[in-house]
């Protein structure tokens, strides 16, 4: 018997009901037929293969109740695994035609702050088992999303199926494979994140050509742009950045640099008009240099007074701490940021994170002298009507499960 509750309002209580208590969500489905689509969606919306016997039980879940396959939108896959392609029936998952997200690989460790990895010894991506259902889900009509981690020798040409691509980028190596007689469209990449930015990933990401002469991979429509890189690799993210027309969100980790490349960005009139945030990570190291900020200050000034952006968020990961009497070197950002020039600036948010492994300077430091900041070293932007300043101080382990976002992209 049906319920006697419309359907679209069961929909709407079970939506919120797995927000609250997801396990529940399971009972529901057993209350009568017509739940079961609505519970399904939820149960199997995400799943998550962590290994060779996640991938065994996988495929006989999809061989005994194969239309579970068109529930699931969000995949996420192991990259070294001990199965032959063989066992890896690429055809079963062919089952899944709704698929939306796919993570490849797995994060191995945290440390400071950082996504890091063990050492890549996962096949060469042609070698990967699950490769060809893989090329399955890049062909999808709804598949929008790809989040690569510890891949080797991934090919650029697998994604020629995809029109419309969002890519998140891990510790991956590629290989430019693009064959000479391709005819396809170039991918329109909507939003860009890439960590362990390497000269390969600039070469063959928007250095692959189509037959035609046009880019494999646009990225002048490209609207969020994420970047981890250091002193060998600021070049090609300043590359990476110059092909780039309708940025709305630009966000830089920068990590053993003493400058951050800004000012750079932000001559001979390259940056988009359409930028209207920014975000910049920096990792300090007191060895390296006594300024916080890795130069962003002075760059902050160099750059082009006619910027149109509106938010801006720095935050500050110390791994030493800074000498406790160059409390200047922090209070510079104040006047920088509070100069005439940035009409469109409403927002403005630094954010200082003490690690686990800090000196007990920088320990100190936290208790005593940073929560006072927006006082002592920052007073223009506290009291300047026409924006606000948000100030925090955080320890490492509170940070890290504020800023823990990385599935944020599984909702595109």
């Amino acid at each position: 018997m049906p319920p006697i509750v419309p359907l679209d309002v069961v929909w709407v209580i079970i939506e919120h009901l797995f927000q609250l208590d997801p396990a529940s969500v399971k009972t529901c489905s057993l209350v009568c037929h017509a739940f079961l689509p609505i519970c399904r969606r939820h149960i199997f919306g995400h799943i998550r293969v962590k290994d060779d016997n996640d991938v065994r039980k996988f495929h006989q879940l999809l061989s005994d109740t194969p239309i579970i396959g068109i529930y699931i939108r969000k995949l996420n896959l192991p990259y070294e695994m001990a199965l032959s392609t063989a066992d890896a029936d690429s055809k079963v998952l062919g089952k899944i035609t709704g698929l939306r997200f796919l993570c490849i690989g797995n994060l191995v460790s945290l440390r400071s702050g950082v996504v890091t990895f063990g050492k890549l010894t996962g096949p060469p991506w042609h070698q990967y088992p699950l490769r060809w259902a893989v090329l399955h889900f890049f062909s999808l009509q709804f598949f929008t999303t790809l989040e690569l981690n510890g891949v080797l020798d991934f090919l650029v040409a697998d994604l020629a199926p995809c029109k419309n691509l969002n890519l998140l980028i891990r510790a991956v190596g590629f290989t430019t494979d693009i064959p000479p007689n391709i005819q396809c469209p170039p991918i329109n990449v909507g939003k860009l994140h890439i960590e362990n930015l390497t000269r390969s990933v600039g070469m063959h990401m928007w250095g692959a050509k189509c037959a035609d002469g046009e880019p494999f991979m646009n990225v002048s429509s490209l609207t969020e742009l994420s970047f981890q890189y250091d002193i060998n690799t600021l070049q090609d993210m300043l590359d990476m950045f110059s092909h780039c027309r309708q940025l709305v969100t630009l966000e830089l980790n920068v990590e053993n640099c003493i400058t951050t490349g800004l000012a750079r960005l932000f001559t001979n009139g390259a940056t988009p008009k359409t930028l209207k945030k920014l975000d910049i990570f920096i990792v300090y190291d007191n060895d390296r240099s006594d300024d916080p900020f890795c130069g962003l200050v002075d760059e902050i000034k160099q750059m082009n007074a006619e910027n149109v952006i509106e938010e801006i968020t720095i935050q500050v990961y110390i791994l030493s701490g800074l000498d406790r009497t160059r409390h200047d070197k922090w209070g510079r950002l104040d006047e920088a940021l509070a100069r005439s020039e940035w009409s469109q600036l409403h927002r403005v948010s630094l954010k200082i994170v003490v690690g686990q492994d800090a000196d007990d300077v920088a320990v100190q430091a936290f208790h005593t002298d940073f929560p006072k900041f927006p006082i002592t070293q920052y007073p223009l932007l506290s009291s300047t009507s026409s924006l606000v300043f948000d100030f925090q101080v955080y320890p490492e382990d509170v940070w890290w499960n504020l800023s823990s976002d990385w599935e944020d992209w599984e909702d595109y």
